[in-house]
């Protein structure tokens, strides 16, 4: 069987030069992002990180509505499959390459933040957190910009809205989030999830 990455028909039609190896990562983009969910995820990422996601969604309903809480989720799932489709077919040139390990590096550095501000009472850093977000969203739209939709762009600005909230910040690290409190249990749940993934180099 053929696969996207090793061939393209070339030629001209009315509307412009056609690839075919073009038009099907775009529909490999569509079909994917359609079906997002968090059942379809556990088929594109490891158990560890679906299982993230799972309790990720069980925590944002604690602080938001069940509505927001799997629009978030769905988003996630749909910037990451997208992005997977991009690289499986060498869509990123070497400056995409380059933005792309900047923005591991930032991810990687948030989840060591968040973990430990969590392990070490008082340690809880706002600003120095909502800056590290800021800069990681920043990179994460600098990459797909020119591969995806301004709807694309939005998704990963509303997925950073909602993650980088300062309230929703104090509900996870102070419990003064909106007058609301997360449960002990919820909260080992998440980062042990984290430090697992970090312990296994997927973050």
């Amino acid at each position: 069987m053929l696969k996207a990455s090793s061939w393209s028909v070339g030629y001209v039609n009315a509307d412009g030069p056609f690839s075919s190896k073009s038009l099907s990562v775009k529909a490999q983009k569509k079909i994917l992002s359609k079906i997002a969910n968090r059942t379809v995820a556990h088929h594109f990422i490891s158990d560890q990180s679906a299982r993230l996601l799972d309790n990720l969604y069980k925590l944002l309903k604690e602080f938001y509505t069940k509505k927001e809480a799997e629009k978030v989720v769905k988003n996630i799932i749909k910037m990451a499959i997208k992005i997977a489709v991009l690289g499986h077919n060498d869509q990123f040139s070497p400056a995409d390459l380059s933005i792309f390990s900047k923005f591991q590096e930032k991810l990687h550095s948030i989840m060591l933040s968040v973990v430990s501000f969590h392990q070490v009472d008082f340690s809880y850093d706002k600003l120095y957190l909502r800056k590290l977000i800021g800069e990681t969203e920043n990179l994460l739209t600098n990459l797909i910009a020119s591969h995806l939709t301004e709807k694309s762009v939005q998704r990963v600005h509303m997925v950073f809205q909602y993650l980088g909230a300062t309230e929703f910040l104090d509900f996870l690290f102070t419990h003064g989030g909106g007058g609301k409190q997360i449960s002990n249990s919820m909260k080992k749940l998440i980062f042990d999830d984290i430090g697992e993934l970090l312990t296994r180099g997927e973050l």
